[in-house]
């Protein structure tokens, strides 16, 4: 048995009734335990998925319980990660526009910065490589 298959199964599971802090918590473990990032996509696009459930679309992310609004930046970062690992940077930036709006309800410290230092440090790295293939 590898490491994923009991992650796996846990979702299978889990995914029809639990809580989605739950799903999204064993999404974004699971993506971890991936070996590519295409892999990792698919788990990662679940852990958004679940934690998007949480509120009625068009709901002010300020009235969004914690943890969830700490969660979105790091689980919209993690997508982004994927998606420029994949080459397609266009919808990694748009993933880290999504979590650029979530960026205020991360503490200024801590967990915080390193969320914020991450999401500049992608975007500047999707600049870069932009600016020298020509395509920004």
């Amino acid at each position: 048995m590898t490491r994923r298959q009991p992650g796996e199964t846990l979702w299978a599971q889990q995914e029809s009734d639990s809580d989605p802090l739950d799903q999204a918590i064993v999404a974004h473990y699971m993506a971890d335990l991936q070996g590519g990032a295409e892999a990792a996509l698919t788990w990662n696009l679940r852990a958004v998925e679940a934690a998007e459930r949480v509120a009625v679309p068009g709901t002010e992310l300020s009235a969004i319980p914690q943890p969830w609004r700490g969660l979105r930046p790091s689980l919209y970062l993690n997508v982004a990660r994927d998606l420029a690992a994949l080459g397609r940077s266009a919808e990694a930036s748009d993933f880290l526009t999504r979590a650029d709006d979530c960026l205020a309800y991360l503490p200024e410290i801590g967990y915080g910065r390193l969320v914020r230092d991450d999401v500049n440090a992608l975007r500047s790295n999707l600049s870069l490589a932009a600016a020298v293939t020509g395509r920004g």
